[in-house]
């Protein structure tokens, strides 16, 4: 039986909502607060294809079955650089290190704006791994 790898990335950007240290916490600002959010180089689709083509369905995972939907969450910072990636919502340590790995070394994004002024934004983006 031939298994057929399907990785769709929702691409629904929104803010985490998760608990922080204070310092980082009282730095970040809510999504619904920015006036012009953070944006990847080329827009939305770009970055759902980048993610896509770097994301890798684990063998061990698939041998396993293992499936499910992986969350990952990252701060996108004044610069444009990306920081604090980590997983709000697991599904297991091999999806988890796999859709992690996908999101290391992005490029820069368009800072946030909000008032005219670069802001920190939070996004959470799910991973969804699926044998079909």
């Amino acid at each position: 039986m031939r298994i057929i790898l399907v990785i769709i990335l929702i691409l629904t950007a929104q803010l985490g909502y998760t608990q922080e240290p204070d310092t980082l916490k009282s730095e970040i600002l809510d999504n619904s607060e920015a006036d012009r959010l953070a944006e990847f180089p080329g827009g939305e689709m770009a970055l759902q294809k980048y993610i896509i083509n770097r994301v890798e369905y684990p063998k061990e995972a698939r041998d396993n079955m293992i499936q499910g939907t992986v969350y990952v969450e990252f701060i996108v910072e004044k610069k444009g650089e990306v920081s604090h990636l980590r997983i709000v919502r697991g599904v297991h340590p091999i999806l988890d290190e796999s859709a992690l790995k996908a999101f290391r070394n992005l490029p820069r994004f368009k800072p946030a704006l909000q008032k005219g002024e670069l802001i920190r934004v939070r996004f959470t983006f799910p991973v969804k791994f699926k044998l079909t």
